[in-house]
């Protein structure tokens, strides 16, 4: 999961840095980090058997987190991080060689910079990140200075928060002119009892930007008291809904209940959501009501609005798509969308072998060349592998292929998270160039027989993960 991605989802710009974490209590705070939101996770090289700690939470959370390494400090400690295959490089300063080769291994360096000189030494080595360190003692306006002669598409993030019993919001959702990122980092004591909700307690907060050196008191109680929604101001939360409130709530609700948060608990009554989110009843109302048309909610007579079990969603409908994104990874949702597009994608590819005009055709060929730009680096491969697919259900010239276009790029963004977890895996350009020579020639039977095996290559995966784990099940019992 790269950082753009989250950022794009609605995550939070927030590093949670876990200085001194050790393995034994990783996965834990590593939950509850997801669980409240807080999706980029970095822990630092001084801390005890770094690797092994990113390992596990890599292996854990990578699906739903940016997870990486923090105070990397020579090229030793960017190749063992690389290995573990997780995304974000952290350094305390702006060593080019450093970042390059962090860059080259495919990771997403943030190093730490204080002068103009260091930041733009950072840029010319690769970084499309940098972070003020330290943004406490700095303030905003030196940060508004630096910020000016720096190119608009770098993202500039604060580093050094507050630590021990506060969580500090450091730095700012946007920069000067709008143009900067904000970095908020969390360095929390690990073994705190009261992390999760502290956490929670930020991420509902997170929308309201603050001063430089404000910081929260954590203590237990007063935490537990702010978990309870009706104690967060309604501006707040309205803020966070966006412009328009309806859809905002449609958003909000669809992903909670998308992502398990009600599952086992009462879905909240009209009046409730009402005073929870700061809206109007109409605007519940609304949201609640199209909901319900995707097949998320259903209102009974005496028993309130319940949430309705997986198998009546509108699996197709876009929003419930983009919410299963954000599930926990499972092996059974990624084999039924790949059961799924073994029923849909070799039929497209006959039908545009058979029937895609030279326009369609040049689509599908954009597609691969994007694709090779990838292999070398310069393009997406993500982004590029699913305009290939989605080219070839365009090119069919039938319209009902065409509209299974969201629910390809939906499977392609799950499959790849999970084939980018085997090493040295990554979209096949052969098997690809062979689908496009395939429907240039308008050979029907070989186009459809190409993207089957494609996708076959990921069910063999699939197969292969389920039969560990199914082993790895037995082992265990056997233990018992």
């Amino acid at each position: 999961m790269t950082i753009d991605d989250l950022l794009a989802s609605g995550t939070p710009p927030i590093v949670a840095i876990l200085r001194g974490i050790t393995p034994k209590e990783v996965l834990a705070v590593g939950q509850a980090l997801v669980d409240s939101g807080i999706r980029l996770i970095e822990v630092p090289f001084n801390s005890p058997d770094p690797v092994t700690s990113i390992t596990m939470l890599q292996t854990a959370f990578g699906d739903l987190a940016a997870i990486g390494g923090g105070t990397v400090l020579d090229i030793a400690a960017v190749e063992a991080l690389a290995a573990t295959g997780s995304t974000i490089m952290v350094t305390p300063n702006t060593d080019p060689k450093v970042i390059a080769r962090g860059v080259e291994l495919g990771l997403e360096p943030m190093p730490g910079f204080v002068t103009p000189s260091e930041a733009f030494q950072a840029i010319a080595a690769g970084a499309r990140r940098i972070k003020l360190f330290p943004a406490v003692a700095l303030g905003p306006n030196y940060l508004k200075v630096v910020r000016d002669v720096l190119p608009r598409d770098v993202r500039v993030w604060g580093g050094g928060a507050a630590r021990g019993r506060t969580i500090s919001r450091n730095g700012w959702r946007r920069g000067p002119k709008g143009s900067a990122s904000a970095a908020r980092s969390i360095s929390p004591a690990m073994r705190q009892p009261w992390l999760p909700s502290a956490l929670a307690l930020w991420s509902r907060r997170g929308s309201r930007l603050a001063p430089l050196n404000e910081t929260w008191p954590c203590r237990r109680g007063e935490i537990e008291r702010a978990n309870d929604m009706n104690d967060t101001e309604p501006s707040q939360v309205r803020t966070s809904l966006g412009r328009n409130l309806t859809h905002g709530m449609l958003d909000a609700l669809g992903r909670a209940i998308v992502t398990g948060h009600y599952d086992g608990r009462r879905f909240p009554t009209e009046a409730d959501l009402t005073t929870q989110h700061g809206v109007s009843r109409s605007v519940t109302r609304e949201a609640v009501k199209m909901l319900t048309a995707k097949g998320l909610l259903s209102a009974r007579p005496r028993q309130g609005t319940i949430v309705q079990p997986t198998s009546a969603w509108n699996l197709f409908d876009t929003d419930v798509l983009r919410w299963l994104l954000e599930r926990k990874f499972t092996l059974p949702l990624l084999r039924s969308f790949n059961e799924l597009r073994l029923a849909i994608e070799p039929m497209a590819a006959q039908l545009a072998a058979a029937h895609a005009t030279p326009a369609g055709k040049a689509t599908i060929a954009a597609g691969y060349a994007r694709m090779e730009e990838a292999e070398r680096g310069d393009e997406d491969a993500l982004e590029a592998d699913i305009a290939f697919h989605v080219a070839i259900l365009r090119a069919g010239d039938n319209m009902f292929f065409a509209q299974f276009e969201e629910l390809v790029s939906t499977a392609l963004r799950t499959s790849i998270r999970f084939t980018n977890r085997f090493k040295g895996r990554s979209a096949s350009l052969p098997a690809h160039k062979a689908v496009l020579e395939a429907i240039e020639a308008g050979d029907e039977h070989l186009a459809g027989a190409a993207v089957r095996q494609i996708i076959e290559d990921v069910m063999v995966l699939i197969r292969q993960a389920e039969s560990a784990g199914a082993a790895a099940d037995r082992a265990n019992a056997l233990d018992i």
